[in-house]
């Protein structure tokens, strides 16, 4: 298992804001040597944070018949946002929109 981080310096927003924000991350798989049980640390969250929705939209569908999947989660579950799905098509994966509150910081979820 490989874990892959962002290369995004502004992927750790500041917890000092009470402003809402909208974090956003390009991962494009065609540039990695990804395989099964990689993950991508993507966007960190600071402590008191409040989460409240994340997901994945497919730029580009896996035809292939590769046998990865994507799934969006945090260090508590891999799949607490979007449950573990193949990129088989194109569009927004199934989310969960349930809010969770992070009382103390996720450099990296």
């Amino acid at each position: 298992m490989t874990a892959y981080n962002s290369s995004n310096s502004n992927r750790l927003i500041k917890a000092s804001t009470d402003k809402v924000r909208v974090m956003s991350e390009v991962v494009d798989f065609s540039s990695t040597t990804n395989a099964g049980g990689d993950s991508f640390d993507v966007i960190g969250i600071p402590a008191n944070s409040l989460v409240i929705a994340a997901g994945c939209d497919v730029m580009t569908a896996d035809t292939a018949g590769n046998s990865g999947t994507l799934a969006v989660g945090d260090s508590s579950g891999a799949a607490v946002y979007v449950a573990a799905a193949a990129p088989t098509s194109t569009g927004q994966m199934t989310l969960v929109d349930d809010s969770k509150a992070y009382s103390s910081g996720k450099s990296r979820p």
